[in-house]
């Protein structure tokens, strides 16, 4: 019996641990659900470091921003490599990358170490 309550509460930890793989615009950060949709979504947000700027396409930190982050929300994640790739978006080592898809969380993905 008491072999069976231990068994039933780890069963649990064993099956949460890896993510599963995420198609392109899945997730919910991805606004419109496209990198195109996103990004302007995010860059009409932009209106004040743009008002100065001369027609055309607007370029400014809050711009490259806002690509950068639909870079990263928008991305298909299948494996542990697309993992590093993800989180190395803003910059930052491999290694730390790698680690943190190693760990158990938000980016964890199995067989990453």
């Amino acid at each position: 019996m008491k072999f069976t309550i231990a068994l039933i509460t780890l069963i649990p930890l064993v099956c949460a641990g890896c993510n599963a793989p995420r198609k392109t615009g899945e997730n919910p950060n991805c606004l419109g659900g496209t990198f195109f949709d996103c990004a302007a979504e995010k860059q009409s947000l932009c209106t004040l470091e743009c008002w100065k700027q001369p027609p055309g396409q607007c370029s400014s930190g809050c711009t490259t921003r806002a690509q950068q982050e639909c870079q990263r929300d928008c991305m298909a994640i299948n494996n542990c490599d697309d993992c590093i790739k993800h989180l190395m978006v803003f910059g930052g080592s491999e290694d730390a990358a790698k680690e943190a898809c190693s760990r158990e969380g938000d980016s964890y993905y199995c067989n990453c170490d």
